[in-house]
């Protein structure tokens, strides 16, 4: 009999710590919270460049419960705040900021993680990534992912 109760003990303390784990992890795949810029990778034309640190600048997004979202950056003493709407549907997030521009991106949310996934014709001039090759002009096709943690 003592060896049923321990075993049903053990059995008890383990489906708590697994429901309580599925909970957690259901919050933690949330867009919602602030997220910090912890890396890019940028590939074009057969290079690749990876970004971190001090090399990033500071940025961090905010994703609020009531749909609204903060993105906030700082580069060389210069801050940029920029305020928006977003939704969220699958792996894309879709942005609306303050102006009515729209950006679609992809996205991979796992745990603390976030992945943005952009790819085109790039503009470095303009930081502008275009879905087909504006005519007359000669952009590289390129790749960048950028990672946040959550805050």
């Amino acid at each position: 009999m003592k060896k049923f109760f321990s075993l049903g003990l053990i059995a008890t303390v383990l489906a708590a710590f697994t429901f309580t784990s599925c909970s957690k992890d259901d919050d933690d795949d949330s867009i919602v919270g602030k997220w910090e810029l912890t890396s890019m990778k940028m590939e074009a034309e057969g290079m690749s460049l990876t970004f971190e640190g001090e090399d990033l600048g500071s940025e961090i997004l905010e994703f609020k419960s009531d749909g609204t979202c903060i993105s906030t950056s700082e580069d060389e003493g210069e801050v940029e705040v920029t305020k928006g709407k977003y939704s969220v549907s699958g792996s894309e997030l879709t942005v609306t900021d303050e102006e009515g521009t729209v950006e679609k991106i992809k996205i991979s949310l796992s745990g603390n993680t976030l992945v943005m996934y952009e790819e085109g014709y790039y503009n470095m001039l303009a930081d502008e990534f275009y879905e087909k090759q504006p005519e007359g002009q000669d952009y590289p096709y390129a790749k960048m992912s950028m990672t946040y943690k959550r805050k």
